[in-house]
């Protein structure tokens, strides 16, 4: 697997075309043995949608705010939490967000995907990585 692939998707926010799933997805299972966790975005229609959604398929806390304050807090805090459970060989997989939208959606979800993409770079570590598939509109 490439090591340019690695350095550019393990424990970052990426975001790929669909072409390049099959190749991100073999590294995140094959390699790092990861959990992958799909969120399908495509039938959201505005950011409080969208949040929901990752709410409930991603099972954020209860207190969670739905604005982008609060995206920022708890990606940071399942990153952070993960890692730490990775460093003390919890046996614990690292976590993949798989989210799925289409390019129609992007200047709606920009605000969140540039939320998700700050927090991320805040961390180190595999313990979570974000992977953010857009594919063409239908």
């Amino acid at each position: 697997m490439s090591t340019v692939l690695w350095s550019d998707v393990v424990g970052k926010f990426y975001v790929c075309k669909q072409a390049q799933l099959g190749e991100v997805l073999s590294l995140l299972t094959l390699e790092l043995g990861a959990d992958i966790r799909p969120v399908n975005l495509k039938k959201a229609h505005n950011s409080d949608e969208v949040m929901a959604f990752m709410a409930k398929r991603l099972n954020f806390p209860e207190y969670f705010g739905v604005n982008l304050d609060a995206l920022y807090d708890v990606t940071d805090e399942y990153a952070h939490s993960m890692q730490v459970q990775i460093d003390a060989e919890k046996a614990v997989a690292p976590q993949v967000w798989l989210l799925h939208t289409q390019s129609s959606q992007e200047k709606l979800l920009f605000p969140i995907m540039d939320t998700l993409r700050d927090a991320m770079s805040a961390y180190s570590g595999l313990g979570l990585s974000i992977v953010w598939v857009k594919t063409a509109d239908a």
